[in-house]
């Protein structure tokens, strides 16, 4: 994903994809350097199952760096209710220093200034509409449906 995210970024970044790949992202990023991140500290299995949660956060910075050129993606990690808070870049910062990824850094305060910005224009536009009816919402996800269907009773 971190290849295909350095040169294709349309396809990450298309309003059918964008959400899930920005949820995708914050959960594992989340979960990586997160309050829960001791959780992974298993001494000899990481090795045995070759997972590597160093890498694993590196990759995932770089992606966020691949597809920060789109507002449309930091858009969607901003709204991203599960995972992302405004710690969330920092914590990732903390652990890219430790594990020597200290080179990115700088790339990735961009993206998390970026995205706070976006958050907070987001915040002032949900406080100009106000509530919204429920009937304009996904039954599901309780968003606003952009493009809603009705589907036969």
């Amino acid at each position: 994903l971190v290849y295909l995210s350095s040169e294709i970024r349309t396809i990450f970044c298309h309003r059918t994809m964008v959400d899930r790949i920005a949820a995708m992202l914050n959960y594992f990023l989340l979960h990586l350097v997160g309050p829960n991140k001791k959780n992974f500290k298993v001494k000899d299995q990481l090795k045995e199952y070759s997972f590597d949660p160093a890498s694993i956060v590196l990759n995932i910075c770089k992606i966020y760096i691949h597809l920060s050129d789109s507002e449309e993606f930091c858009s969607a990690v901003s709204r991203d209710g599960r995972s992302y808070s405004p710690q969330l870049f920092g914590l990732a910062e903390n652990v890219l220093v430790r594990i020597g990824g200290g080179m990115i850094v700088s790339s990735l305060q961009r993206v998390a200034e970026e995205v706070r910005r976006l958050a907070d224009l987001q915040q002032q536009e949900e406080g100009l509409l106000g509530e919204v009816p429920e009937e304009y919402l996904d039954p599901i996800m309780s968003t606003l449906m952009t493009d809603p269907v009705i589907l036969p009773s």
